[in-house]
């Protein structure tokens, strides 16, 4: 390969992350949690309650929203202006990656007793 095309190469690579971190993370995180919020107001009115899976998919948006305001905003922050407390702070790398493993688990968890709950209730021998 010539020193060229490494070159081109390369700076496609980096418009892509450049476009990656300056427009398509803040748009994620923007309508993510208008969505989240959207989901709140809709599963926390009275005529959703009747819903067996309300609490499922309630606990599902609060922990989405979690996940957003807390990995994305740090992904953010790191790609956009190369802050990361990560690096100076051996414990927030533990904590975020401990925090990030578990809220991703329980929103999947959340999603699974929903389709679980769901089952047992179409089921005709439950």
């Amino acid at each position: 390969m010539s020193t060229t095309s490494l070159v081109d190469l390369t700076s496609i690579l980096n418009s892509i992350l450049w476009s990656f971190y300056y427009v398509f993370l803040p748009i994620c995180f923007i309508f993510g949690n208008i969505g989240n919020c959207l989901n709140l107001i809709i599963f926390s009115q009275r005529s959703s309650r009747t819903n067996s899976c309300l609490l499922y998919f309630l606990s599902a948006s609060i922990i989405n929203i979690f996940i957003l305001n807390f990995s994305l905003v740090l992904r953010i922050l790191r790609g956009v202006w190369n802050i990361d407390p990560a690096v100076q702070f051996v414990w927030f790398c533990r904590l975020r990656t401990y925090l990030i493993n578990v809220l991703f688990l329980s929103y999947r968890c959340s999603i699974l007793f929903v389709c679980i709950d769901r089952m047992c209730a179409s089921s005709r021998s439950a």
